[in-house]
């Protein structure tokens, strides 16, 4: 028979329980119109609300839909899940999946360990330089696979799209003595001009 060196070593493992999903839900932050070619038009914000202790779940994917976008295949270049943690703000997202464009249903497939209390991961677009300007895109949210299981949110198609629309020139003079426009207002706009000659 053999006896080990080390009969009883010094030490022990807890084991915790892990986090438990309380809810989740999509919404919409802003609903203004987004430009043509650019990219992080935020779609949909989506709190994923955990318990406020327990061992992290991983999130690994996410069921969605174009739907409510006039031409899906036209006005969006990519898809972009992205997540900041505890933060609600859109600030130093850390990417957890993409997509190229997609009319109708899609899934965004990644992986995400979540942190206890409320997660914030965000849907935006990367919009085509070529959209058509009388388009808008929208975005709807079916599920979430958290800890292998499928999550619904509270809600999944929250009011509202964004109208596509071209970039604005940026105002300039190239000689002093050039005219220029300093202020446009229409009706409620009121827009002045990034000028300083």
């Amino acid at each position: 028979n053999y006896t080990p060196l080390v009969t009883n070593p010094s030490g022990n493992i807890t084991i915790t329980a892990p986090m438990t999903y309380i809810s989740s839900t999509s919404e919409h932050t802003t609903l203004s119109k987004v430009v043509r070619g650019t990219t992080n038009n935020i779609m949909l914000r989506i709190p994923v609300i955990m318990s406020s202790t327990g061992a992290p779940l991983q999130t690994t994917q996410f069921n969605l839909s174009t739907a409510g976008s006039s031409n899906p295949l036209t006005s969006i270049d990519s898809i972009y899940i992205w997540y900041t943690g505890n933060n609600s703000s859109f600030v130093n997202p850390l990417l957890f999946g993409f997509s190229p464009a997609q009319a109708g249903a899609f899934a965004i497939n990644g992986v995400r360990n979540l942190l206890n209390d409320t997660n914030y991961f965000w849907l935006t677009y990367k919009i085509s330089a070529t959209a058509n300007t009388t388009d808008s895109v929208d975005a709807r949210l079916f599920n979430i696979v958290i800890g292998g299981i499928n999550r619904i949110p509270t809600d999944s198609n929250p009011a509202g799209s964004r109208k596509i629309r071209n970039q604005y020139c940026i105002s300039f003079a190239a000689e002093v003595d050039d005219g220029e426009i300093f202020n446009v207002t229409i009706g409620s706009l009121n827009n002045s001009s990034t000028c300083s000659t």
